[in-house]
């Protein structure tokens, strides 16, 4: 909960091999294949949940994140280097890919009303001018890569996000402690 998922990891695993005979150690597990989906590492996420022992309180929900938790790895993503390409081939086309139609129109048209000045720029002889639009057209051709390589990212980002936010939201076990040790378990269902 505070976002460091390595410290939480360590100390939980280390819970695991310190503690064999209690329901710590399931909890641990529990809690280790959490931490593993808000890395968005599927897998190890899932071999976590499937080592909790069938005789925990936790069995239920730790089976049914196990088999959900393989799901991330079929999420559908967008490749940064393929929107780059595209934004470096015809500016926008990285932003088509990405489904950002209008940012596509922007930079389409910003990029070709900036090339167009240029161009008619050196042909009537204003060079300084066409060097200053040149100057700026090269940031804006730059700024239309970088957008559609970040777009990417992010759009990847939100698909793990959301899948993670929705097994959270379906089914959420948390071990309620104290200072004493665990004093309850609460089960969350959300329709």
């Amino acid at each position: 909960e505070e976002g460091l998922p390595e410290k939480a990891a360590f100390f939980f695993a280390e819970a695991a091999k310190n503690y064999p005979g209690l329901d710590l150690k399931n909890a641990s597990f529990y809690r280790l294949g959490w931490a593993g989906l808000r890395e968005h590492r599927w897998k190890e996420a899932s071999e976590e949940f499937s080592k909790v022992q069938k005789d925990s309180s936790l069995y239920d929900s730790a089976r049914a994140l196990a088999k959900e938790s393989l799901k991330g790895e079929l999420l559908p993503s967008k490749d940064p280097a393929a929107a780059g390409v595209m934004a470096g081939l015809v500016p926008g086309l990285g932003h088509v890919y990405l489904s950002r139609y209008k940012d596509a129109a922007v930079a389409f048209l910003l990029n070709g009303l900036f090339i167009w000045a240029t161009v008619e720029s050196f042909n009537q002889d204003h060079d300084v001018l066409g060097g200053i639009l040149a100057f700026f057209e090269f940031g804006w051709y730059a700024g239309n890569i970088y957008s559609a390589v970040n777009g990417a990212h992010k759009y990847n980002r939100k698909v793990r996000d959301d899948f993670s936010n929705s097994l959270m939201d379906r089914l959420d076990l948390r071990i309620l402690t104290s200072k004493k040790g665990p004093a309850g378990i609460l089960l969350t269902f959300k329709f």
